[in-house]
């Protein structure tokens, strides 16, 4: 049981953020909502901005217009039309994730956007609710700052922890299953590569079919349904952005990596890629240690996420939304074993990493 004291910061911490988090988005969504219109003028950026390239780029390919979506001027055009926003977003997603955002292209962009998120957070909360089975549960998952930044910018990270969480719930009793929601996964490539080694390392031989089949099924359904051509659009839009990653083209303030952290910092890029590298080599060793070797399943679960963010060199503060699973494992089993006060602030920074981003400090003003 947690002590009372315990208990009572708690509590306070979650209607802290519920109120501050609560009235910020008030603030930025409230215009939106009322006037109709997403953006307040054409020079702004629309509501849920970052929402704004998914949306369009479903809307491209329901009109026969899919490869436009990795032009960057084409499909800044059709956000511009749709929302009356400006935006300097780019689409760097495969066409996978194009196909799975197929429906949200038929709704306006409001109605869009508050389906996209609903669904998303409805989702996120439903699987933390699987994790930890307690009243508490939603108002932890609902105060979460990963749950806010994606909520405020219309992003996907709550999608990402529901997949993940899902598949790895299933893990233990339906490994075909969990394996088809792992491959799910796949929209989002820098987030993927160390579940088929987890799977693989912890002889999950049925997950690793369901992901794969379920990986060429999308495959083969997106280009069925798209045009094989979408594929060449894909990668060399990709190679493009990969440039662009490189030499600072997008915000690095906005990412969550050790090589963007270095960059920041003034490292070079050859002391910034050796850095990460270290990392990652220790994410896919932690990995593999942690699935081949007797360990409840919550906890190698929790190697897998904190893995998977630590590996990606390119992980951005949306993705930070995955904290919630490895805090609401390794959570509930504290709770039951009574830790060191440590534990409970080591959870308390993992709580607030995803505001140590660029997205916060724009409320706090200017970051020397």
């Amino acid at each position: 049981m947690m002590r009372p004291v315990l208990q009572w910061l708690v509590g306070l911490n979650v209607i802290i953020c519920l109120l501050l988090f609560g009235a910020v988005l008030v603030s930025q969504w409230g215009p939106a909502l009322i006037s109709g219109q997403p953006a307040a003028s054409p020079q702004d950026d629309p509501v849920g901005a970052d929402y704004a390239p998914f949306h369009s780029a479903a809307s491209l390919a329901l009109a026969g217009k899919a490869g436009e979506a990795y032009h960057p001027k084409a499909l800044q055009g059709e956000i511009k039309r749709l929302t009356g926003g400006e935006s300097g977003a780019v689409w760097p997603y495969p066409p996978i994730f194009l196909l799975m955002l197929l429906p949200l292209g038929f709704l306006s962009y409001l109605p869009s956007l508050l389906l996209w998120l609903g669904v998303s957070l409805c989702a996120f909360v439903g699987v933390l609710r699987r994790l930890v089975p307690h009243v508490c549960t939603v108002w932890l998952a609902l105060a979460f700052p990963g749950t806010f930044l994606n909520l405020l910018n219309g992003q996907n990270g709550l999608l990402s922890a529901a997949l993940m969480g899902a598949g790895l719930v299933l893990l233990e009793r339906r490994p075909g299953w969990a394996g088809a929601v792992l491959g799910l996964m796949s929209y989002k490539p820098h987030l993927a590569p160390l579940i088929p080694l987890a799977l693989a390392a912890g002889g999950q031989r049925r997950a690793l079919a369901g992901a794969g089949a379920t990986l060429l099924g999308l495959i083969l359904i997106t280009s069925l349904s798209l045009g094989w051509e979408l594929w060449a659009d894909f990668f060399t839009g990709l190679s493009k952005i990969v440039g662009a990653l490189e030499h600072g083209s997008f915000p690095r303030d906005k990412q969550a990596s050790l090589l963007a952290a270095v960059r920041l910092a003034g490292g070079g890029p050859a002391l910034a890629w050796t850095l990460q590298g270290a990392v990652m080599l220790l994410a896919v060793l932690a990995v593999v240690w942690a699935w081949r070797r007797p360990m409840p399943h919550n906890r190698r679960a929790a190697v897998l996420v904190l893995a998977t963010l630590l590996f990606s060199p390119h992980l951005f503060y949306y993705d930070l939304a995955l904290l919630a699973l490895p805090l609401a494992w390794l959570g509930q089993e504290a709770l039951e074993k009574k830790p060191a006060p440590l534990f409970w602030l080591l959870a308390l920074i993992a709580w607030y990493v995803p505001l140590m981003t660029y997205p916060f400090r724009q409320f706090l003003g200017p970051v020397p």
